[in-house]
C-alpha cells in the first residue's frame, strides 16, 4: 500500500487556514460560524469553521493544481483510475456529465431501463436518444436486475451507431452484474462503457465482494461515497481511463455542471472516504463478514422471516410472508428503526462496513417487537405481481418529449396517454413511466396498487380529491 494514503491533503490545509487565518473577509457569510443563528450553532459550529472558499492554499475544484489535485489523485490510485474528479451533487452531477459528454444532440446510448432518473435526465440535458435495454428481474426479490453480455451484444448489432452504453452496477439491492463480459462486448464494438456504480463505492475493496466496474473494464465509473463509505450527503466520485481527449471533455462538463461555490467540508469527507477505503476498509470488512452472516441466519432462523444479500452482503433484503415491503418497512420504523427503502414485497437495510454486534441487536430486537405485535398476515402482495417495465424505445429524443405541451390528468384516465414527465418510485428511483412512453391499463393499475401501500412518487400529484400525472397534450 502506498503510504501517501494515509495523507489527507485537502483536510490538512483546511486545518492549517483555521489556524493560522481570520475569515472575516470573504465569503460564506457565517464567518466561520461567528455570525451563524444561536439557536443552530451547537449543532453546526465545528463544521463551519471547515465551510470555506477558494483562498489561499484551498484550491479550486475546477481548475485544481494543488491540495484538491493531489487529494484526487491519491483517490485515482486507491480506486484503480486513470483519473478522479470529486463531486459535490451527488452520482446525480456525475451521470448528466458523463452523458453529456459522450453524447451531442441526436445521438444513440444505450441505457439499462431500470437506471436512476439522474441517466434520463441526462439524455434529456444532451439531446440525446436512448436505446432500451430490459433487464432480468431476480426470482426471489421480483427487483429488476441486470442484463447479460450476450442481450448487449444483440443490441449493439441493431444500433451499430449509438455513441456509448450507460449500465447500472450493482442496484439499488446489491445485485451485480458481469462487468467485465459487459466490457468485452463494448470494446468488441468500440463504444464506451460508462457504468453507475453509485450503490458500489466499497466494491473490490474485498475479495469477497464484487469487483469495481473500474477495475473491470468500463471507461469511466461514478460512485457515491456518502452510500457505502463514510462521506458526508451528496459526495460522490468520478473514476475514468478511457483517451485523454475522452477525459478533457468529461472536466468541461462536471465544470459547466458543478457548482462554482463547491462545498470544502464535502470536499474534504471525500478525502477522509478514499483513506479509510485504502487504509481500513480491507480490515473492518474482513472482520464484519462473519457477523453479517449470523445477522443473516438469525432472521432467518425467525421462521416468518426472509433475510437475503444477492451478491453485496452489506445490502439485507427482508422479506415476511404475508406483508408488503412498505408494511415491513413501516412495522420497524414504528420500533424505532428506519429502513432505507421499501417496495411491494421486500425492505431494504444497508449494513455499515464495520458493522458489529451491537447494530444486529437494534435491528433483532425491532424484529421481534413488531413481530410479537403484528402476527396476523394481512394476505399476499404478489396478487399484483411486478410490472414489466416497457421494452421500447423513445421515438423522439426525450428532450423534445419534455418540452411539449403538457397537462394534469387523472390517472384512471391516464391509459392510452403519452407520458411528459417521470413517473417513479422514490426511493429507488428507477422510472414505471418515462417520458415519451405510453401509460398502459397495467402501468395505470401498479402505480395505484403502490399508492395504496403507502409508496412515495415523484411525478405524481396526489390531492384530496384525485391522483394526477403529467401527459403530452
Amino acid at each position: 500500500m502506498d503510504m501517501k494514503q494515509h495523507d489527507t491533503p485537502l483536510l490538512d490545509a483546511l486545518i492549517r487556514h483555521v489556524e493560522t487565518h481570520d475569515s472575516y473577509f470573504h465569503v460564506p457569510g457565517h464567518k466561520q460560524g461567528r455570525f451563524f443563528d444561536k439557536g443552530g450553532r451547537p449543532y453546526f459550529e465545528e463544521i463551519l469553521k471547515l465551510d470555506l472558499t477558494e483562498v489561499g492554499e484551498l484550491d479550486d475544484l475546477h481548475e485544481p493544481t494543488g491540495v484538491i489535485l493531489e487529494a484526487q489523485r491519491l483517490a485515482a490510485h486507491a480506486f484503480g483510475a486513470t483519473q478522479t474528479w470529486f463531486l459535490v451533487g451527488g452520482s446525480t452531477v456525475g451521470n448528466l456529465a458523463l452523458v453529456k459528454t459522450v453524447c451531442a444532440p441526436g445521438d444513440g446510448i444505450v441505457v439499462q431501463r431500470n437506471s436512476h432518473k439522474s441517466v434520463f435526465n441526462g439524455c434529456v440535458l444532451a439531446g440525446a436518444r436512448p436505446v432500451y435495454l430490459q433487464p432480468a428481474r431476480d426470482a426471489a426479490t421480483g427487483v429488476y436486475a441486470g442484463v447479460s453480455a450476450e442481450q448487449l451484444r444483440g443490441t449493439l448489432k441493431r444500433h451499430p451507431n449509438v455513441k456509448a452504453v450507460f449500465l447500472t452496477n450493482p442496484n439499488y439491492y446489491g445485485m451485480a452484474q458481469p462487468v467485465d463480459e459487459l466490457a468485452a462486448v463494448c470494446e468488441r464494438f468500440g463504444v464506451p462503457l460508462i457504468v453507475d456504480e453509485a450503490h458500489g463505492a466499497h466494491f473490490s475493496v474485498h475479495p469477497q465482494l464484487p469487483r469495481s466496474a473500474i477495475v473491470s473494464g468500463a471507461t469511466a465509473v461514478v460512485q457515491s461515497a456518502h452510500k457505502m463509505l463514510p462521506a458526508m450527503t451528496m459526495t460522490a466520485m468520478v473514476h475514468a481511463h478511457g483517451t485523454s481527449a475522452f477525459r478533457e471533455k468529461l472536466q468541461v462538463a462536471l465544470t459547466q455542471l458543478q457548482s462554482s461555490s463547491p462545498s470544502y467540508p464535502l470536499l474534504a469527507s471525500l478525502d477522509l472516504a478514499r483513506k479509510y477505503y485504502a487504509t481500513q476498509a480491507r480490515c473492518d470488512v474482513e472482520k464484519s463478514l462473519p457477523v453479517v452472516k449470523w445477522l443473516r441466519d438469525e432472521i432467518n432462523g425467525r421462521g416468518e422471516w426472509k433475510a437475503l444479500s444477492p451478491d453485496d452482503p452489506y445490502k439485507l433484503i427482508l422479506q415476511r410472508p404475508g406483508w408488503s415491503g412498505y408494511e415491513i418497512a413501516a412495522g420497524l420504523r414504528s420500533e424505532g428503526v428506519p429502513l432505507e427503502l421499501s417496495d411491494s414485497a421486500n425492505g431494504l437495510a444497508v449494513l455499515p462496513l464495520g458493522l458489529g454486534v451491537r447494530e444486529c441487536d437494534v435491528l433483532l430486537q425491532a424484529v421481534d417487537r413488531w413481530s410479537d405485535k403484528a402476527r396476523v398476515p394481512k394476505g399476499s402482495t404478489w396478487d399484483v405481481p411486478p410490472l414489466d417495465l416497457p421494452d421500447v424505445s423513445v421515438d423522439l429524443p426525450l428532450s423534445q418529449v419534455v418540452q411539449q405541451d403538457g397537462e394534469w390528468c387523472p390517472l384512471e384516465h391516464a391509459a392510452g396517454r403519452i407520458a411528459k414527465r417521470a413517473v417513479l418510485p422514490y426511493p429507488p428511483g428507477i422510472p414505471v413511466v418515462l417520458p415519451g412512453e405510453t401509460f398502459s391499463r397495467r402501468v395505470v393499475e401498479y402505480i395505484q396498487f403502490l399508492l395504496s401501500y403507502g409508496a412515495r412518487f415523484q411525478g405524481v400529484k396526489v390531492t384530496p380529491s384525485n391522483t394526477y400525472v403529467e401527459v403530452v397534450k
